[in-house]
């Protein structure tokens, strides 16, 4: 099962925390990126597919989806609320204001606290511990 972060901060600092823990190489990262340029620091974030997308985190969830992918996200912020809507299995951080947004609207989701939660419910759909 492929893996990616998909986050509104910044590669570096992502890229640090997943070195720490042994985990680069593990996933596939989409971030926002600093480029050292003459001019300073430049700030780029990941290309959009579809014009009409949200952000670049709803955008990738669509694109992984026409490419005949399942989506399975986890979010904890507002900018993760239109991935999470377009998703096919949605965890939100419970109290945060996704899980109060899919609330609101009826999306369904499932709230989690802890990422062990969000394994123990993915296990069914790979078929292995």
């Amino acid at each position: 099962m492929p893996v990616a972060a998909v986050s509104g901060g910044l590669d570096f600092v992502i890229w640090h925390f997943l070195r720490e823990k042994g985990w680069e190489g593990c996933l596939n990262l989409y971030a926002g990126r600093a480029i050292h340029t003459p001019d300073g620091i430049k700030f780029t974030f990941p290309r959009l597919h579809y014009g009409d997308s949200a952000n670049f985190k709803e955008d990738l969830v669509r694109y992984q989806k026409a490419r005949g992918y399942r989506v399975v996200y986890t979010g904890d912020g507002l900018s993760d609320f239109c991935a999470v809507k377009n998703t096919d299995i949605a965890f939100v951080v419970k109290g945060f204001k996704p899980s109060k947004h899919c609330r609101e609207q009826g999306i369904p989701n499932r709230e989690f606290e802890d990422f062990r939660t969000v394994l123990e419910a993915l296990k069914p759909l790979v078929g292995r511990d």
